[in-house]
């Protein structure tokens, strides 16, 4: 099966399923949700980073002057780890 999202496309198994909540999409199938959870599957999000010191969005698309790829990857980090308590476990269990 072949998903299309608004900035990229990937394929799936065919017993797998879509659940789409704005930007949000997660594919899995029927049994990969626990308690209202993904726990088996795809979890696919926008992450917009933000200009070093300073609380304004970057543009669509677009990294400003004042950010890097760096800064960008180091801030998903931190929003994993803020809100992701998988990720979270990963990172303790690999010593980060």
């Amino acid at each position: 099966m072949l998903f299309r999202g608004p900035d990229f496309e990937l394929r799936y198994p065919n017993n797998w399923i879509i659940a789409k909540t704005g930007d949000t999409t997660s594919l899995s199938p029927e049994d990969g949700n626990v308690d209202a959870t993904l726990a088996y599957g795809l979890l696919a999000d926008i992450f917009e980073p933000r200009p070093r010191n300073s609380g304004a969005e970057i543009p669509a698309g677009g990294v400003t002057a004042e950010s890097t790829i760096s800064d960008a990857m180091d801030q998903l980090i931190e929003e994993l780890k803020r809100t992701n308590r998988i990720f979270i476990a990963w990172l303790a269990s690999n010593g980060k």
